[in-house]
């Protein structure tokens, strides 16, 4: 740098622009679940979630700001997301299964094929709370490995919305006159609502859907020698006070998530092309 400039190196500039745009997002989303905590329930406060959300992950980071290092270490990103889904099922939230989903296929849209959109994602990791996992399956990855098609009509619905909405939002069969196409593989309700959050990262002043989580309170499946003789089932009528403040929790979860989810293509972690991650306790 010149001492006598007081204009930043490009790279410089746009490390630091990278790194305050991540911080305004995250501060940003925790602000508004604060804010709202009067307006939602006694289970799902912001301090019991916050609070839990930062037991999960100081284990794994310390405390700390995540380092480049460490969003290259596949063991950290590994045990960060497992504290994000941890965090996400604990008590009190009201959600008792949630799936991360990765974009596996980017497919080159646009007149000059430059601009690449999403055409398939693959679940690569889940967690289920105990009491809600279907029989015979693992509370723990469960569901990794299976994939869904961006045509279905409520993975078109987030492809489309992101760019211009990247928080959490409910969806239900209602929206469309149809259940999710992947209801039955994934043990949900067929009739049941569920909870989106796109997981967004910014390429080259772009913003690209590199996956997203979802997650729902269904209870589980019913089988018998075999068969199955009762279908998941939503738990209760949904409270929307309680809905909101999952909405908002799971953007947080998104966000963070953003840093720790491997590409598709590499495999390496560290979203934004920040290189560092102001969690929750900072």
């Amino acid at each position: 740098m010149n001492p006598k400039s007081c204009k930043l190196p490009v790279d410089l500039a746009e490390h630091l622009d990278g790194l305050f745009r991540s911080s305004c997002r995250q501060v940003l989303r925790i602000a508004n679940f604060v804010a709202n905590d009067r307006f939602g329930t006694e289970e799902l406060s912001a301090e019991h979630f916050l609070d839990k959300l930062v037991s999960s992950l100081e284990p794994i980071d310390h405390g700390k700001v995540w380092s480049p290092a460490d969003l290259k270490d596949a063991q950290f990103r590994r045990g960060i997301l497992s504290g994000l889904l941890a965090a996400l099922v604990s008590e009190g939230t009201g959600l008792k299964r949630v799936r991360v989903w990765r974009t596996s296929v980017f497919q080159p849209t646009g007149p000059d094929g430059t601009r690449k959109q999403p055409s398939e994602f693959r679940c690569v990791r889940s967690l289920t709370e105990k009491s809600y996992t279907s029989q015979g399956k693992p509370d723990s990855d469960a569901y990794v490995g299976m994939k869904a098609d961006a045509a279905d009509i409520y993975c078109r619905y987030t492809i489309g919305r992101f760019s211009h909405d990247p928080y959490a939002r409910w969806q239900h069969p209602a929206m469309f006159g149809k259940p999710d196409f992947n209801h039955n593989m994934l043990d949900k309700d067929p009739q049941g609502a569920w909870i989106v959050a796109p997981i967004v990262r910014e390429i080259s002043g772009e913003n690209m859907l590199y996956g997203f989580i979802s997650a729902d309170n269904h209870s589980p499946a019913v089988y018998e020698s075999g068969k199955r003789v009762k279908e998941p089932k939503q738990h209760g009528a949904p409270d929307f006070r309680e809905v909101a403040q999952q909405c908002r929790i799971m953007s947080i979860v998104a966000d963070l998530a953003s840093f720790v989810l491997p590409d598709a293509a590499t495999g390496n972690g560290g979203g934004h092309g920040s290189g560092n991650a102001t969690t929750a306790q900072s």
